[in-house]
């Protein structure tokens, strides 16, 4: 038995050893019945067959959700940054805040990717800022920053949630500014709760 914990297989019958990793796999480990030989998990013979699941290695997004599901917080993190440095498109990166910071608006084809509802909260978040940018010039007391509900936050940087972790956005992301030493990214987020929270709330 290697450092780190058990022995898993998914469908692809690769093995992984990290498993006390996850307090989801590290509670079935705590109190084994029977003969430790006989138990899944404890030795290459025996591992927890995780059925229907495939070789997340060459996939970042498979590995964040399995992460996600099984509660691996240092996986999840790890596949966030790796899926960030990939050459993708602004709609297939792990934060979405680009959507509504950059000039031009989504395309036709991004919406269809998105979907119907994600595209329309995109274009809320937009107008709202535009609206306040312009309130703001005479007005610059208004631009005090709230963090808005974790929730949305998970939502708008990777497209789901997680218990443990929540994503940072990319240097790229907290390059921009928008007005006197405010962070884009902050700046994203006042706008966005209380569009997400009337959107929830009805």
């Amino acid at each position: 038995m290697s450092k780190g914990g058990k022995l898993f297989a998914p469908s692809s019958m690769l093995l992984f050893r990290r498993a006390m990793q996850s307090s989801v796999f590290k509670d079935m480990f705590l109190s084994p019945t029977g003969d430790e030989n006989d138990v899944e998990g404890m030795c290459d013979e025996k591992p927890v067959r995780l059925e229907g699941v495939d070789n997340p290695s060459v996939n970042w997004e498979g590995a964040i959700a399995l992460a996600d599901m099984w509660d691996f917080p240092q996986v999840r993190a790890t596949a966030i940054n790796g899926l960030g440095k990939l050459p993708l498109d602004v709609v297939e990166k792990p934060s979405y805040i680009d959507l509504a910071m950059r000039h031009a608006s989504p395309t036709a084809e991004e919406a269809s990717r998105m979907g119907i509802k994600f595209t329309v909260k995109i274009f809320q978040v937009r107008e709202k800022m535009l609206r306040d940018e312009i309130s703001l010039r005479d007005q610059p007391h208004r631009a005090h920053m709230h963090e808005p509900p974790t929730a949305a936050r998970q939502i708008f940087v990777f497209g789901g949630t997680n218990r443990n972790t929540s994503a940072t956005p990319s240097p790229q992301t907290l390059a921009y500014a928008v007005g006197s030493q405010q962070s884009a990214v902050d700046s994203f987020w006042r706008y966005l709760a209380p569009i997400w929270n009337a959107d929830r709330d009805r």
